[in-house]
């Protein structure tokens, strides 16, 4: 099982918590997520649908630009 922590209804994305660990058993490669925003220049891994997609994606690159914009669909200090 896991429990919704935010949704962006925008976007249509929604970021899950695990509530089990043994959930990762059997993962044969590991996924670690950074807890800041990436900087300018770095290396970043992206996964996701893409739109008309039912696939996951994985797109690598370089962060060249930034906009942080306030994200008004989110209830609450992001958990809703």
């Amino acid at each position: 099982q896991a429990k919704v922590v935010c949704i962006g209804y925008e976007c249509d994305l929604a970021l899950l918590e695990v509530e089990h660990e043994r959930f990762w058993e059997g993962m044969d490669q590991h996924i670690s997520f950074c807890t800041d925003l990436p900087g300018f220049g770095d290396s970043v891994t992206v996964l996701g649908f893409g739109k008309g997609g039912d696939n996951l994606c994985t797109t690598r690159g370089v962060v060249s630009r930034m906009d942080v914009q306030p994200y008004p669909w989110v209830k609450g200090m992001g958990r809703n």
